[in-house]
């Protein structure tokens, strides 16, 4: 999720974000002000260089517990892909054609927040049929706001143990959609917006549902950050070209 500045469009901040408009520069504020606590963050001990690349690890929900997982994985933050053979929590049924099918008519935000945002029914968007409408990225859509039937039927692996941002007592004032976080992304191969080298400023972990086509990932450790060309007054996206990292023709003479 790429934190926007509070000098952005509030009103796509709060489509994004599954906020009330009205309170969408608050939060804006917050979490741009999270995102300069980042920028200011030194590590203590020189980065090691990037190494080569490491095999990521697969491992069955069925054979791991929620302990092991957290010691294995949440605790020092390490990647993995977990296989669900039974699909008791893989939306494996929300595909292009579900959407189409229930959901086609409605208008939804292509590019939401970025300057080449346009309105489209969502049929018009899947039908793939549009070039110039196929580099475009339905993107950052919080389903509880836009899909709250779906939403209600989604959860995260058991592995991840309890949900502490559904105890209103113990995580108080969050607005109910970050209670149970959970976004849409498509796109085509064409698509212009991803994938880019970026970091994450949430701070939070990530679990994605890959319910259709295939994606790559390529993920780097945080003390490679400095080696990755970081560029804005953020430093949350690289210099290096997208479309050089999409085709593989990365200038290394540049970016060695």
């Amino acid at each position: 999720m790429e934190v926007l500045r509070p000098e952005d469009d509030d009103a796509g901040f709060a489509l994004m974000c599954g906020l009330p408009e009205e309170g969408a520069t608050d939060w804006a504020q917050a979490f741009a002000d999270a995102e300069d606590d980042m920028d200011n963050f030194a590590v203590s001990t020189p980065p090691t260089p990037l190494c080569a690349t490491e095999p990521i690890a697969r491992i069955s929900a069925a054979d791991v517990t929620p302990a092991e997982f957290q010691h294995l994985f949440l605790q020092p933050c390490v990647p993995c892909v977990i296989t669900d053979p039974h699909n008791e929590w893989v939306p494996g049924h929300l595909t292009t054609e579900y959407f189409r099918e229930r959901h086609g008519h409605r208008a939804l935000p292509l590019d939401v927040n970025a300057r080449t945002q346009r309105v489209v029914p969502l049929r018009t968007f899947l039908d793939f049929a549009d070039a110039e409408m196929n580099r475009q990225y339905l993107r950052n859509l919080q389903m509880a706001e836009m899909f709250p039937g779906e939403a209600a039927a989604l959860r995260l692996p058991g592995l991840f143990g309890e949900n502490l941002l559904a105890c209103e007592g113990r995580t108080p004032n969050l607005p109910p959609t970050w209670r149970r976080w959970f976004e849409l992304f498509i796109c085509t191969r064409q698509s212009a917006g991803f994938p880019f080298l970026h970091q994450d400023t949430c701070g939070v972990h990530a679990c994605t549902f890959q319910t259709q086509g295939r994606k790559q990932y390529t993920l780097m450790k945080p003390t490679d950050s400095p080696y990755l060309y970081p560029s804005g007054p953020s430093g949350t996206r690289s210099q290096v070209p997208a479309v050089d990292i999409i085709q593989g023709t990365v200038d290394l003479d540049k970016f060695p």
